[in-house]
C-alpha cells in the first residue's frame, strides 16, 4: 500500500484530522491518483435488442453481466463488489447493443431508487414478494415481468457468489498475512448472510447496501443513494449498543464505501485513453442526510456524523452530499455542517427542508412521502422508489423576446409583463402536453465523431427491481411502473430572465 500519495491540503494549509487508519487514507489515496484504472474494460459478451426489447432479455442480460464480469479484489479494501464495466460510466448498458451491434443501448439516471427496502428484505424477502405478485398477474406481460424480476434476483446471486468464492479461495492461500485474511473473514461472514438476508448487523448492513447500489450500476444506472443514515442508523445503533462495534471500526466501513465510490474516477473516454472525471456527482450518486423521517422523528444519528467525518478527512466529493436542515435541526449538526463546508468545493449542500416539504405538499402527495424526500442522481426532489423523474429545459428568455418583439409591441411595462407570463404560461402547457416518459436513451457515434441519443422505451429490470412501485404495479420504470413520473421543468436564460 503507497502512502506517498498526498492528500490535499485544507484552506489552513494542512491536512485536517486524522480519524481514519493510515491503511485506510492509503487506499484512499490510491484510489484517487487512479492507480485502479486500469480494471476498467468493456464486456466481452452482447445482447442485441434489434429483435425486440423484453424484460426477459433484459434479465438474462444482467445474468450474463453477473457470470462474466471480472473481480476485482483489493485484500485492502473492506466492502466486496466492484464494477469494472466501462460502458457503464458512459451512461449505457454493457453488453445491450442495438443497430447490428453498432451502439450501445443507453442506462437510466435522474432517479433514486429504495435502497432502504432492499437492504431490509434481502434477496429472499423480495422473492417472497415477487412471486406472491405474480399470483395475481393481470395478463401474460405482468407474468413476463415478474420472471424477469425473479431471474434478475438470481443474477445477484450469482455475482455475489461469485465474490464469496473467491475471498474463500483468498483465506486458502499462503499469498497473504494473518491481519489481511482477518479482513477477509469479515467479508465472508457479511457475504455469507446478506444480500439474501435482512441484516443483522451494521457490517453486513453497509455490505448489502454496497452490494445492491453496485449491481445496478454492474447493469448500466446510475441511481442516486438517497437517505444514507436514516437506512443504514439504526443497526449502528443497535451495535453500539450492544458492544459489537467500535464507532471507529464503523467510520472505517463509511470511509470505505467512500473510497469505493471513486472507481469510476478515471472511467471517462477519450480516443482510446481514460481520463480523470470531475469527481463531482459524475455520476449521479447522490447522498442526502438529517430531516425527518416518515413518522415525524429526527432522522440524525451517528452515520450523519460519520459522513461528514469521513468527507472531511477524504477531500471525496464523488457522493455529493446534501443536509436536510430546518429550525428542528439541532446547533451540533449545523456546527458540523458548517466546518465541513469550509473546506470548499462544494462537497456538502443544504436543502431547506420545510419549505420543500411544503411545495410537495402542495403538490399533492401524502404526509408520508413528504416526509420521506430525497434528491435523485442530481438535485431534484423527488420520493425514493416511487418516482421516475425525468426533466425538460427551456430558454425562458425566448418568452421574453417574443413578447418584446411581438409583431404589436407592448406599449407599458405592465403589458410587457402580461405579454411575457402568457408566452411563458404557453410553453409550460406545450410541455406539460408533449414531454416524454423518462426513458433510455439510445447512444448513436456518427461518422462525424459527434455522438446523438435517441429516445428508446426499453423495459430495464435490475433498476426496476428496486422500486416498490414497480413490483407492485408489475410494469418497468419506463413503463409507467413508479407510482410517479415527474418531469421537471427547467427554466433559465439572462438569467432566469431577472
Amino acid at each position: 500500500m503507497r502512502t506517498d500519495i498526498p492528500f490535499p491540503l485544507n484552506p489552513a494549509g494542512d491536512p485536517g484530522p486524522v480519524r481514519l487508519s493510515e491503511e485506510t487514507r492509503g487506499l484512499a489515496a490510491e484510489y484517487l491518483a487512479g492507480k485502479f484504472r486500469s480494471r476498467m474494460k468493456c464486456s466481452e459478451k452482447n445482447l442485441s435488442v434489434d429483435g425486440g426489447d423484453s424484460p426477459l432479455l433484459r434479465a438474462r442480460g444482467a445474468v450474463m453481466l453477473a457470470e462474466t464480469a471480472p473481480l476485482e479484489i483489493i485484500p485492502e479494501e473492506r466492502l466486496a463488489g466492484s464494477e469494472p464495466f466501462i460502458e457503464s460510466t458512459w451512461h449505457c448498458v454493457p453488453g445491450l447493443m442495438c443497430n447490428g451491434g453498432k451502439d450501445h443501448v443507453g442506462s437510466i439516471s435522474h432517479t433514486t431508487v429504495d435502497f432502504g427496502d432492499a437492504v431490509r428484505k434481502g434477496l429472499r424477502g423480495l422473492e417472497a414478494e415477487i412471486r406472491e405478485r405474480g399470483t395475481r398477474a393481470a395478463d401474460q406481460g405482468e407474468r413476463d415481468f415478474c420472471d424477469a424480476l425473479l431471474t434478475t434476483l438470481d443474477a445477484i446471486r450469482v455475482w455475489t457468489g461469485r465474490y464469496l468464492s473467491a475471498y474463500r479461495e483468498m483465506l486458502e492461500s499462503t499469498e497473504y498475512a494473518e491481519d489481511v485474511k482477518t479482513n477477509f473473514r469479515k467479508i465472508v461472514r457479511s457475504l455469507e448472510r446478506v444480500p439474501e438476508n435482512p441484516p443483522e448487523t451494521f457490517a453486513e448492513a453497509i455490505q448489502s447496501f454496497w452490494t445492491f447500489f453496485e449491481f445496478e450500476r454492474l447493469c448500466g444506472n446510475w441511481s442516486g443513494l438517497g437517505r444514507f443514515d436514516e437506512i443504514l442508523g439504526p443497526w449502528l445503533t443497535r451495535d453500539l449498543g450492544n458492544g459489537t462495534i467500535s464507532l471507529d471500526e464503523a467510520r472505517e466501513l463509511v470511509a470505505h464505501f467512500w473510497i469505493k465510490g471513486t472507481e469510476w474516477c478515471f472511467g471517462l473516454r477519450e480516443g482510446n485513453t481514460l481520463k480523470p472525471g470531475s469527481g463531482d456527482a459524475q455520476n449521479y450518486q447522490n447522498i442526502i442526510l438529517g430531516g425527518m423521517a416518515a413518522d415525524g422523528s429526527a432522522v440524525e444519528n451517528e452515520v450523519t456524523y460519520l459522513v461528514l467525518d469521513v468527507v472531511e478527512e477524504l477531500h471525496i466529493s464523488d457522493y455529493p452530499v446534501a443536509v436536510r436542515i430546518s429550525r428542528r435541526t439541532p446547533e451540533k449538526l449545523l456546527r458540523r455542517i458548517a466546518e465541513v463546508q469550509l473546506l470548499g468545493g462544494g462537497i456538502v449542500s443544504v436543502y431547506n427542508e420545510d419549505v420543500v416539504m411544503d411545495g410537495l405538499r402542495s403538490l399533492g402527495f401524502s404526509e408520508d412521502e413528504v416526509r420521506s424526500y430525497t434528491n435523485d442522481g442530481c438535485w431534484e426532489v423527488i420520493i425514493p422508489g416511487k418516482t421516475a423523474f425525468g426533466y425538460c429545459p427551456f430558454d425562458v428568455l425566448k418568452c421574453f423576446q417574443d413578447a418584446l418583439f411581438a409583431e404589436k409591441t407592448p406599449e407599458t411595462a405592465e403589458e410587457l409583463y402580461a405579454k411575457y407570463l402568457e408566452n411563458l404560461r404557453g410553453t409550460v402547457e406545450w410541455i406539460q402536453n408533449n414531454s416524454a416518459i423518462p426513458r433510455h436513451y439510445r447512444k448513436t457515434e456518427n461518422a462525424d465523431g459527434t455522438v446523438s441519443f435517441e429516445s428508446w422505451k426499453g423495459c430495464d429490470v435490475t433498476l426496476s427491481l428496486l422500486e416498490p412501485s414497480c413490483r407492485e404495479s408489475a410494469h418497468s420504470y419506463q413503463d409507467l411502473g413508479t407510482k410517479y413520473a415527474v418531469v421537471g421543468i427547467h427554466a433559465g436564460g439572462l438569467p432566469d430572465v431577472a
